[in-house]
């Protein structure tokens, strides 16, 4: 019973571990759509809108991570280019054909860089996305908060308009009742 439990957590833990991108890559052709590579592979971790080539065709690059081997921390980048929604390139932890494919199509026009100042850029780009977006929140709810402070003012002052005249106009006192004569008696 043992030996089957122990060959069962061996099954279940190490071997999809030894499914590595490189061999899960032997699936991918040229020309495969989007939609198909998301079949075979799944979601990406990070889709990225490159440019255009010169021919004015939309370049994108998809990157799949997954873990070297099980319990390692290292892990391995499949990148995929798509050019026109079309598979043109991938590579796994290949960073300079990478650039140098980006470069060839036009996309890039200087020299290729090193992929993880690439990368440092993309997150300054996002990180400076972010905080616009934070700007913008932030001054969509001080207008807001502004709005309200002014509501509020503007109903204090009729508040103290309306207290204002009360005050201004004679109190109203109702006419007052007749005398009626006392008699006397004798």
């Amino acid at each position: 019973m043992r030996k089957i439990i122990l060959y069962l957590l061996l099954v279940l833990f190490i071997l999809p571990g030894c499914a590595t991108l490189n061999k899960k890559s032997r699936q991918l052709n040229l020309g495969l759509s989007q939609e198909k590579v998301i079949e075979l592979w799944g979601k990406p971790a990070d889709k990225m809108p490159i440019g255009i080539t010169e021919q004015n065709y939309p370049v994108e690059i998809w990157e799949y991570t997954r873990k070297s081997f099980f319990m390692s921390k290292k892990k391995e980048l499949c990148a995929l280019i798509f050019v026109d929604k079309e598979l043109y390139f991938w590579a796994v932890n290949d960073h300079k054909r990478i650039m140098e494919e980006l470069v060839k199509l036009g996309v890039v026009k200087e020299p290729p860089m090193d992929f993880e100042l690439y990368q440092y850029r993309k997150s300054l780009d996002d990180a400076a996305t972010q905080a616009e977006q934070t700007r913008k929140t932030n001054e969509t709810i001080r207008t807001y908060e502004f709005y309200k402070n002014t509501q509020m003012q503007i109903e204090h002052q009729r508040q103290m308009q309306t207290i204002q005249q009360q005050q201004m106009r004679p109190p109203v006192i109702p006419p007052a009742q007749p005398v009626r004569p006392v008699q006397q008696r004798q």
